[in-house]
Parts: C-alpha cells; structure tokens; sequence
C-alpha cells in the first residue's frame, strides 16, 4: 500500500527561484571581474591565430606573445589617442552648434 506524499511543488518552485535570485546576485556582485575575464578571452582568441603565424615562422613561444602583445598594446595606445582627439574636436563642434 503506498503512503501518500505531500505535495511538494510550491517548495520546488520556491527553491528554484532563491537558487535563480543567488546566481543573480553573484554575478551582479562579480560583474566587473567576469568582464575583465571575457575580455581576456576574446582578445587571446582573436590573437592566437597571430601567435601562432610567428611560431611557424621560427619563433619561440613566449617571445611570439610576447611580440603580439606589444604591437597590441602600440595599437590600442594609438586607438586611444586618436579617438580622444576626435572626440575633443566633437565636442568643440557640438557647443558651437548649441550656441548658435
């Protein structure tokens, strides 16, 4: 004969939904360190196939990385200067227009 069993359903759902809420809330709480992490990512497998080019060509290892992130680094830095003196001239131009 079988015992019948309460239903459990509600306590489920409740559980499922505290277990949802903490998950959230760790990665609210983790946010800025998974980004800086997927940006780590992205950038080594974009770079790889480069890394990978100068080891054919001869190169060890460590110095192929090394060589990639330098010119990576010379690149983003010159990226930077541009956009920050494009953006200057934008907002000089934006505040001539608001004035006139």
């Amino acid at each position: 004969m079988e015992i019948p069993q309460p239903d459990k359903t509600g306590m489920h759902i409740l559980l499922k939904l505290a277990s949802l809420v903490v998950i959230l809330a760790g990665i609210h709480a983790a946010a800025d360190i998974i980004v800086q992490l997927l940006l780590a990512l992205f950038f080594a497998i974009v770079l790889n196939p480069l890394v990978t080019w100068f080891i054919r060509r001869g190169v060890q290892r460590p110095v192929a990385i090394t060589i990639v992130v330098v010119v990576m680094l010379i690149a983003l830095t010159a990226l930077v200067g541009v956009l920050a003196h494009r953006l200057t001239n934008l907002s000089l131009c934006c505040r001539s227009l608001i004035r006139s």
